[in-house]
């Protein structure tokens, strides 16, 4: 009889074995706020930043390969979000970095990277979510976390009950045109060249989005700026140098106001007058100011410009920190952040 009790307990355990089951629960909270309230949480905001608290105490640890799902309510988009970071707060050894994350529709998926050694909380940053174009009542997030696998480990679990306004501030969001993602920079091939009078040469053009991808069918508006009427240019970018000087072209992305800058520059008499372009004349930081709180990060970008105010495509800028016990600078893939 024991025998045979004995034989049923090992199949059970096995079969649970290769079933997968977990003790799964209901996550202890999940808490959603926007990064800078009356403009994160706007309607309309194309580029808002969300912070998702998320306490695991009482279920399971998470280890190197789970996953973590958020779920945003029907009417945001986060096809083109960006994960920032995930902060342990009471929690402890869990961290996440942007590689394999999935974006598609309102969910993003986020695998863990690192085995969470104690439960607790820790907050998931979030930026690029596009808002939804109303207010309808309040929203509320919806998260659980699975195996690599896929089997549930908690939840899933509603965060609190969050608005989206319509204003706040004083803050009137901004008009983004209805296709996207949008165009962030142009960049003109050659930016630099010297010709001789007669002479001629083809520009070429691309435009990127604020990730650095490639963005195509875009259209491109090409122009000699007044002032320097030293050559002729087509609607497809060749260029004719008339005259001995200097010459500056400029590309715009048709419809959404994005602009980028090649010199030209004679051959005799030589030079005629030197490259102007390659002196700095100011550096401006966007944002200029933020308020933040310990742990959290912010992107900052940098942009050189010459005497004349035309962008220069710098890509060695230093950035420091003071003083040195405020926070840490890396650099991103981007080299201009």
């Amino acid at each position: 009889m024991k025998k045979i009790v004995l034989s049923v307990l090992v199949i059970l355990l096995v079969l649970g074995y290769f079933s997968g089951t977990v003790s799964a629960s209901n996550l202890y909270q999940v808490k959603v706020t926007p990064e800078v309230p009356g403009v994160d949480n706007l309607i309309n905001n194309m580029d808002a930043r969300w912070n998702i608290l998320i306490d695991n105490s009482g279920g399971n640890l998470l280890i190197s390969g789970d996953r973590i799902y958020i779920e945003f309510p029907s009417g945001f988009d986060l096809t083109y979000a960006k994960f920032v970071s995930l902060t342990p707060i009471t929690a402890s050894g869990i961290s996440a970095s942007g590689s394999g994350v999935v974006l598609s529709g309102n969910q993003i998926i986020i695998p863990v990277t690192s085995d969470q050694i104690s439960l607790g909380s820790f907050r998931i940053s979030i930026e690029g979510v596009h808002n939804p174009a109303t207010p309808s009542g309040t929203y509320m997030v919806r998260v659980w976390t699975t195996t690599s696998t896929g089997i549930t480990l908690d939840g899933p679990t509603y965060s609190n009950p969050f608005l989206v306004v319509s204003s706040s501030y004083g803050y009137n969001p901004p008009y983004y045109p209805p296709t996207y993602p949008y165009v962030s920079t142009v960049v003109i091939t050659p930016q630099y060249v010297n010709l001789s009078v007669g002479a001629s040469q083809l520009f070429t053009a691309q435009a990127y989005d604020s990730f650095g991808n490639p963005m195509y069918g875009v259209t491109y508006i090409w122009s000699v700026l007044p002032g320097s009427g030293n050559g002729t240019i087509t609607s497809n970018g060749y260029f004719t140098l008339t005259s001995p000087g200097t010459v500056t072209i400029k590309c715009e992305v048709l419809g959404y106001g994005v602009v980028g800058y090649a010199y030209v520059n004679s051959y005799y008499p030589y030079p005629y007058p030197p490259y102007y372009p390659y002196y700095v004349n100011k550096v401006e930081i966007t944002p200029v100011s933020v308020n933040m709180t310990p742990g959290n990060t912010r992107v900052f970008t940098a942009q050189a410009y010459d005497s004349y105010g035309y962008p220069l495509n710098v890509t060695n800028y230093v950035w420091t920190v003071t003083p040195v016990t405020a926070g840490t600078f890396y650099v991103s893939s981007d080299t201009k952040t």
